[in-house]
């Protein structure tokens, strides 16, 4: 594995690119204050601009480290930070498998972006970084999200059962575990 970490990239709609502190406004207001964004997550909104801005700093210390992976997803049309996606983990260096976790503004939902975005970081660590194996996990109440895996080439590989529960009213739902091997992507 080449381990080069964080490198820009570019989509026909998207810049893939590190987090800068000037970013913490434009994430806060598009994305992390939003619940619909993070209906599905496990942690919760921001509360405060400083809350993101201390994620922010959070990343920009993470880019230190060769192996961190870690995009702000701006629309190029507007010059906007719609989002974040990033390799939430290479685990087992020695496996060379990462699990991909993003999440975009819902103002931005619908537009393909989520797939354009995916497709390009998958491309990117499987030609440049040689990842062997990526993962992907959604909740059984958010299919929007398995469709954008499946569009990006991945498969849906298991369902672990009732291993999320939505915070508003305490009902559990399953999660669902997509994958895709360096070498045998396939694009829909």
């Amino acid at each position: 594995m080449n381990q080069q970490g964080t490198k820009q990239l570019e989509t026909q709609h998207l810049y893939l690119r590190k987090f800068v502190e000037d970013d913490s406004e434009q994430l806060y207001f598009n994305v992390m204050s939003d619940k619909n964004v993070f209906k599905y997550f496990a942690f919760s909104i921001h509360k405060s601009i400083s809350e993101t801005r201390q994620c922010i700093e959070n990343w920009i210390q993470e880019y230190k480290k060769e192996n961190t992976y870690i995009w702000a997803i701006v629309e190029k049309e507007s010059n906007q930070v719609i989002g974040n996606i990033n390799l939430d983990s290479l685990y087992l260096p020695l496996l060379q498998v990462g699990e991909l976790a993003y999440f975009i503004g819902t103002k931005w939902w619908g537009k393909g972006y989520a797939t354009e975005a995916v497709s390009e970081v998958i491309k990117y660590l499987f030609s440049s970084e040689k990842v062997f194996l990526i993962e992907a996990k959604h909740s059984s109440q958010n299919m929007a999200s398995g469709r954008v895996l499946i569009k990006a080439g991945m498969k849906k590989e298991a369902v672990l059962k009732n291993r999320r529960i939505d915070k508003e009213t305490g009902e559990r739902f399953d999660l669902i575990i997509y994958s895709v091997q360096n070498g045998k992507i396939n694009i829909v």
